[in-house]
């Protein structure tokens, strides 16, 4: 989900993550306008600390720091496809719970 969000530029997802290259070490927002890097040379970081914590710097064309949080809505989409892809039966009932709202609103 995240390399796709990066292939296609979408900006829905900045402040969501952060798209860390190997071999460059920098980081970046997922709609920099930097040419695109294999995706064997990145990782994703759910934040700017994550990626530094690493030993990643930031880049100064995109400035990933100053990006503005993540629509709300887009934040819990996020989270839902973490907590389903981090198992392989998952109950709606649990999946709610995870993201603190009701199963019928979900």
């Amino acid at each position: 989900m995240y390399w796709e969000a990066v292939v296609a530029n979408d900006s829905r997802f900045d402040g969501t993550f952060v798209l860390c290259v190997k071999t460059t070490g920098i980081y970046c927002r997922p709609t920099c306008c930097a040419r695109l890097p294999l995706r064997k040379n990145v990782e994703f970081c759910t934040s700017p600390i994550d990626a530094e914590a690493l030993g990643y710097r930031a880049c100064k064309r995109c400035r990933p720091k100053l990006a503005n949080d993540a629509d709300p809505q887009m934040k819990l989409i996020v989270r839902a496809c973490e907590v389903i892809n981090s198992d392989e039966e998952i109950l709606l009932d649990y999946l709610a719970i995870e993201l603190n709202m009701s199963p019928s609103h979900l």
